[in-house]
Parts: structure tokens; C-alpha cells; sequence
């Protein structure tokens, strides 16, 4: 499962444009979270964060 580390991310919102299954948003806090019901790990998001915020878990 992928996760996003809130410390690390800086809310660019990149990997929410580079998600093919749009399992990525910008929250309230402005910070990226990831709906891990339409995640299909297809580690996108993963390489494309330059903060390197997003993990798996």
C-alpha cells in the first residue's frame, strides 16, 4: 500500500496529475492523500515526488 508522509510533502499536487486512476488528491491541509480503494500501485505518484513523500507501507 502506498501512503503519503504529511511531513514530507509540500502539496505541488504532481503526483495528482500523474495518477492514472486519479486515486490522488489535495486535502484541506494541503497536503496529498491517497484513496487506497482506486490506488492500483502502480508507483507513478512514487517516482515522479521530488519531496520522495510517498512510501510504501
Amino acid at each position: 500500500m502506498l501512503v503519503v508522509n504529511k511531513e514530507k510533502c509540500n502539496g505541488d499536487a504532481v503526483c495528482t496529475m500523474l495518477c492514472p486512476m486519479e486515486a490522488i488528491a489535495i486535502g484541506e491541509d494541503g497536503k496529498a492523500f491517497i484513496d487506497t480503494d482506486q490506488c492500483m500501485e502502480c508507483f507513478a505518484c512514487q517516482t515522479s515526488c521530488s519531496q520522495e513523500a510517498i512510501e510504501e507501507q
